[in-house]
């Protein structure tokens, strides 16, 4: 069986929010230093992500959010730039509710969706 697919076409660099879900909890500790521990490992990342693109690139986006994922409901690669200075591929899910056409001016379509990225064990 092949994995998941790949989506060929990344998100704009330039407006990646990351949130690293937590990995450690904590406990306040009356008249002292809170304790630590650690809860979980490879905890995924919540990105808000946004494509910037012309028509072509939206049908294209549009095509693989409604076929090859299922409306989002399968998971799917993704090259992201998160725990390292280059590219890595990620597998994702668009979190439920939150892919939409954020605009559309002229020959410029705006797509932002929530992703959940598995984190990468290698750090």
């Amino acid at each position: 069986m092949a994995g998941p697919p790949t989506l060929l076409l990344p998100p704009d660099q330039s407006n990646y929010q990351a949130t690293p879900n937590p990995t450690a909890l904590s406990t306040q500790l009356d008249g002292g230093a809170s304790r630590f521990r650690a809860d979980k490992l490879g905890a995924a990342i919540t990105l808000t992500v946004q494509w910037t693109m012309n028509r072509k690139n939206y049908e294209y986006l549009t095509a693989f959010y409604r076929t090859a994922i299922n409306f989002g409901a399968d998971p799917f690669i993704l090259g992201l730039f998160i725990d390292s200075g280059g590219i890595q591929n990620y597998p994702c899910h668009f979190l439920p509710g939150t892919f939409q056409l954020f605009s559309q001016a002229g020959q410029t379509w705006i797509v932002q969706a929530i992703i959940e990225a598995a984190s990468d064990p290698s750090y």
